[in-house]
Order: structure tokens, then sequence, then C-alpha cells
């Protein structure tokens, strides 16, 4: 299992909410992230320094 970080900004809320956790593959990650965003949040998934994941055009934090 690999670690991932799924980093989630709320809509009309300031700042990121980090989520960490190992995960069996990146769709298990993605659907973890997914469940945890509401409609209009905006979502990353990262496996190490790698984006799997994002509902954003760039990406919301600095690498």
């Amino acid at each position: 299992m690999d670690n991932y970080e799924i980093r989630i900004v709320k809509k009309g809320k300031a700042g990121p909410f980090f989520y960490s956790a190992p995960q069996a593959s990146d769709h298990a990650a993605v659907r973890r992230a997914q469940s945890l965003a509401a409609d209009g949040d905006q979502v990353e998934v990262w496996r190490g320094l790698d984006c799997i994941f994002t509902t954003t055009e760039t990406a919301m934090l600095p690498h």
C-alpha cells in the first residue's frame, strides 16, 4: 500500500485540509478524496511528489 495525501479546499473557506493515509491504489485514493469532498470543493490527491488527481486547472498548493 502506498501513502497518499489528499488536499481539500472547502468552498467558501480559507486554507486547505490535509488528509494522509495509506490506500491500496490510486483509484482507491481518488475515491476516498471524492467521499471527503463536497460539491464546489477543490481537491488534489498526491502519491509522493506526483499529483495523480486534481479538480483544478492548476495546482492549489506549491510543490
